[in-house]
């Protein structure tokens, strides 16, 4: 589970998500990150919850432990130890690695949710249910790249999608929302490629559904 690094309490006192949070007593060490995207909105922590961690706290069992992995990329992790050693889980899913192996950056000590995740909208309900239908498609190292394996792929998935759903999202959102979850390159980055290649496969999500949807295997666009 990725995490965006915020910094220093002190320097952050005005995010909304920590105005009811007691933070006098934080010490220096203190510092603050926020859940990324990809956490989705279910489970222990979900997308935009704020976490305080502390530099200078020792992980001890049961914690929740921050830490850089091998692409630099701050992760949260549950902590285990085992007989003489501390191993730590991926939240979110994932296999459990030596925590010396990795960066530890702090051990979260106060957690807060962002009050915009108060608010129930359709939106991300659509997020999650395409990201969902989607995953065998963009999890393929090669999905940007056309062919008969990946394009399978899409079309299988857009099927079960449309079967289901009748279609309730266009191109536009389908863009918007698999952006979001597709993974990037192990800097980061977003590569314009990849931007065009979705920008394809949402067209062709639209013309699938009207293919669907002329020879009657879906029934309606807002059934």
């Amino acid at each position: 589970m990725k995490v965006t690094y915020l910094g220093p309490v002190a320097e952050c006192a005005d995010h909304p998500a920590i105005q009811e949070m007691p933070v006098s007593d934080l010490p220096a060490s203190s510092f603050l990150v926020e859940v990324a995207p990809d956490a989705g909105v279910d489970g222990e922590l979900i997308e935009g919850d704020v976490l305080v961690g502390d530099e200078n706290r020792i992980a001890e069992y049961g914690d929740v432990v921050l830490a850089c992995d091998e692409c630099d990329e701050m992760r949260a992790y549950h902590s285990h130890r085992i007989g003489g050693y501390l191993r730590l889980v991926p939240m979110g899913g994932g296999q459990a690695v030596p925590a010396t192996s990795l960066d530890c950056v702090g051990v979260v000590v106060r957690r807060a949710r962002n009050p915009a995740n108060d608010i129930q909208q359709e939106t991300p309900t659509m997020a999650i249910t395409l990201a969902e239908a989607f995953e065998p498609w963009y999890r393929m190292s090669t999905w940007h790249t056309r062919g008969p394996n990946n394009d399978k792929t899409f079309y299988r998935c857009c099927y079960e999608f449309f079967q289901v759903h009748g279609g309730r999202a266009g191109a536009e959102e389908f863009r918007e929302h698999l952006r979001d979850v597709i993974p990037r390159r192990g800097d980061g980055n977003w590569l314009e490629l990849h931007e065009e290649k979705l920008g394809e496969y949402a067209s062709d999500f639209e013309v699938i559904f009207l293919y669907l949807s002329d020879t009657g295997q879906i029934s309606s666009r807002n059934s």
